[in-house]
């Protein structure tokens, strides 16, 4: 049974609930993900898996567990010789790799404490303690030196990473419950959480400001129609270059730069979030999909309604504007688009603009959302692979859902 996913250029890398992480190559046509071809067993966990995750050059992954954070060398494909960080001091709940000279390997406890260790020789370099709290998540920001901590009671702690350890910026109140996912967009300008409240924020980071109320600005948020357990996102043409290495995400990058078609310029100005959802009436996977449109957002001045609002409507918080306003539709700085598969799903992954990869019980589906927005209930196409995991075998068969 398959529990977490993550997407390398050496194919998709799966921790199953049988503590084993395998390997599953694909054909690859013109930058989408094809048929799997091959399913490989790289490492066995003596504990219960929670995270896998890569670091910033794509060549460790690091495994989090009952037993502590185990790395695997994605160059010479081996485990390292021993766990890089034990659990002696409490139960590890989430891990994120900070990107910075040195990398580190930033870990948060049950008990509230944060450590970042050397990837290189597995010391501890510093740790601080977030007291009277209990810890949901951790995420670090793809190209600051900025870390976020969750705590099961809805709160944010901001710390900032330099030579010295741990420096507390800001902490922030954002769900009334919970933390169930939170994640930043692969340029680091804005950070998505979801919660058990049953609710959405969308934060900017906005790095040319000099105060951390100003820096740190809630201006999206919404209720959503069933209880949330996986968030993606993505800003269209940075995500497919992530995981190549260093030398070629620059040549990649200048390429992107120098392209001045109408259509890498509306690419670029969108960031696509994907959240899967289950809800209480319904007997399969449903996905929320909001389009964050950055051109609008920057170039609009929205006025405020003056309406009266309810606790369920959008809101946007604009720099120009000091009161919460409801999202006019005619703008279409926000746009929703409702679909589900008739599966079970445990995680996935956005691998193109209009492709996912889902993972529930035994099946790994490639599932492909129609070029449309705003649109409820839409018909997908998915290819849907059986995986055994006794022999690693893969089945594969094409279904057409009408969701």
């Amino acid at each position: 049974m398959f529990k977490k996913i993550r997407l390398h250029k050496l194919g998709l890398f799966c921790a199953g609930s049988d503590d084993i992480i395998r390997l599953i190559t694909f054909e690859n046509q013109d930058d989408t993900l094809q048929e799997a071809n091959n399913v490989n067993t790289i490492m066995e966990i003596n504990g219960k898996l929670s995270t896998i995750t890569f670091n910033p050059a794509y060549n460790n992954l690091f495994i989090c567990s009952t037993q502590g954070v185990d790395a695997f060398d994605l160059i010479t494909m081996k485990e390292k010789s021993s766990t890089l960080i034990p659990i002696s001091l409490g139960k590890i709940v989430d891990i994120t790799i900070l990107s910075s000279p040195n990398e580190l390997v930033i870990t948060i406890r049950d008990s509230g404490a944060l450590e970042a260790w050397s990837i290189a020789d597995g010391s501890r370099k510093f740790s601080t303690e977030i007291p009277d709290q209990m810890i949901s998540h951790i995420s670090a920001s793809p190209n600051l030196p900025l870390i976020v901590v969750t705590s099961t009671t809805g709160y944010f702690y901001f710390f900032e990473i330099n030579k010295d350890g741990f420096r507390l910026i800001h902490r922030l109140r954002v769900h009334s419950n919970d933390i169930r996912s939170i994640k930043f967009n692969p340029r680091g300008t804005i950070l998505v959480s979801t919660g058990l409240d049953n609710s959405l924020f969308i934060m900017e980071i906005k790095t040319d400001k000099i105060t951390v109320e100003n820096i740190f600005q809630i201006i999206y948020r919404t209720d959503l129609d069933g209880e949330p357990f996986a968030l993606d996102l993505d800003d269209f043409e940075n995500q497919r270059i992530n995981n190549l290495d260093y030398d070629e995400q620059q040549q990649q990058q200048n390429e992107i730069d120098n392209e001045y078609n109408e259509n890498i310029k509306e690419k670029s100005n969108e960031t696509r979030i994907v959240i899967a959802l289950n809800t209480k009436t319904e007997k399969f996977g449903r996905f929320l999909i909001i389009d964050f449109d950055w051109q609008q957002y920057q170039g609009k001045l929205i006025q405020p309604n003056k309406q009266k609002t309810n606790a369920t409507c959008n809101f946007i918080f604009l720099e120009n504007s000091k009161t919460l306003i409801t999202d006019d539709s005619s703008i279409k700085i926000i746009t929703k688009t409702i679909f589900a598969i008739h599966d079970t799903i445990e995680d996935f992954l956005i691998t193109a603009k209009n492709q996912l990869i889902t993972i529930g019980g035994k099946s790994l589906r490639m599932c492909r959302i129609p070029d449309e927005s705003g649109k409820v209930r839409k018909k997908i196409i998915r290819r849907n692979f059986k995986i055994n995991f006794y022999t690693n075998r893969i089945k594969l068969n094409d279904e057409d859902d009408e969701a």
